[in-house]
Formats: C-alpha cells, sequence, structure tokens
C-alpha cells in the first residue's frame, strides 16, 4: 500500500504533466496541430507513468491515472479521425477538380481540331 508522501509525490507528478502539456498545446491559434501534439505527449506521459508502478499494487490513484489517460486517448483518436476525414474529402475534391479540368481540355482540344479542319477546308 503506498505511503500518503507517495500518493502526493505521485500526485504533484501528474499535476506538473498536467500543467506542462495543457501550456504546450494551449492557444486559440487556428493550427491544431500545437494541441494535437501536446496531447499526444500527454498520452505518451501517463502511459509512461503508469508503468511505473514499482511491483506495487494498482491502487486509486492508477485508475485516476488510468481514467485521464482514456480520456485523452480518445479524444486524440477522434481528432485523428476526423483530420483523416478532411483530408480524404480535400483528396476526393481534388480529384473531381482535375477530372472537370481534363474534360474542359478534352472539349478545347476537339474545338480547336474542328477549327483547324473547317480552315483547311475553306
Amino acid at each position: 500500500m503506498s505511503t500518503a508522501h507517495d500518493v502526493y509525490q505521485r500526485l504533484l507528478k501528474i499535476e506538473q504533466l498536467l500543467t506542462q502539456t495543457i501550456a504546450l498545446g494551449g492557444g486559440n491559434s487556428a493550427d491544431a496541430s500545437p494541441a494535437r501534439e501536446a496531447l499526444a505527449q500527454r498520452v505518451r506521459l501517463l502511459s509512461g507513468e503508469l508503468k511505473q508502478s514499482d511491483g506495487r499494487e494498482p491502487d486509486e490513484f492508477d485508475a485516476i491515472t488510468m481514467r485521464l489517460l482514456l480520456n485523452d486517448y480518445v479524444l486524440l483518436v477522434s481528432t485523428l479521425r476526423t483530420l483523416a476525414r478532411e483530408a480524404e474529402t480535400k483528396v476526393l475534391s481534388a480529384g473531381r477538380l482535375f477530372k472537370e479540368s481534363r474534360k474542359r481540355f478534352e472539349q478545347q482540344e476537339k474545338l480547336k481540331l474542328r477549327r483547324e479542319a473547317r480552315e483547311t477546308k475553306g
């Protein structure tokens, strides 16, 4: 069982970790990349904190740390899925634009060939 001092030290470490990663990802910038990176860093740090059990039995503090880790992980995965959907939409849109441009180009080429054919006949 953990002593009060150990729990206090672990609590301070988690508080410092959360404060540090919030500072890294804070701000209201249009680019969410720093926030995603800070969240990913926090997932790594919380995972590392759980791995440092030193052979002790899991306690309430470990349960809280696990809950923080799972919440951050779910948020990170959700954010990355949204990012992937946005990227997919952009790629599909670019593909459509390419096809439309190609079609217009081919139409223009046909018109050009017809004009040239008429000019050579006439």
